[in-house]
């Protein structure tokens, strides 16, 4: 319930300030509540073009797992062309957890461009936390 709380305030927040261009809102979240050690965690990052024009050059890093962390199924990085006017994507890859523990996840980076060829920007980002178990 909290975390769907957070996600609207972000999205009203987001769009209140995208009066001119595009605007990015980028969500991450754990298709697990409990990840468990030495199995597969399915992440999702969606991202929300929530602004009043496209975004160009859409490209989403989210290589920054602690060493508490194995590379599972899918890359962390991803790229989108041009994201429309109230579009959104979603990346689903995999981690594995070597231990059990608490971590903090990472916000996921993702840059834009609000013309082909302007300046990139950084996008809003939520971050997280996990609690392994084994």
């Amino acid at each position: 319930m909290l975390r769907k709380l957070v996600v609207f305030a972000l999205v009203l927040f987001a769009v209140a300030h995208a009066d001119k261009g595009a605007s990015l809102l980028v969500y991450k979240s754990l298709l697990s509540e409990e990840p468990v050690e030495g199995q597969e965690l399915s992440v999702v990052v969606r991202i929300f073009n929530v602004g009043d024009s496209a975004a160009y050059d859409v490209s989403l890093n989210d290589d920054t797992w602690s060493a508490n962390f194995e590379k599972g199924v899918g890359l962390e990085l991803a790229k989108w062309d041009k994201l429309t006017v109230g579009a959104n994507v979603s990346h689903v890859y995999s981690v594995r957890p070597i231990e059990a523990g608490v971590f903090e996840t990472a916000p996921a980076t993702v840059l834009y461009r609000n013309t082909p060829n302007g300046v990139q920007q950084v996008a809003l980002r939520v971050e997280g936390w996990l609690r392994g178990r084994r």
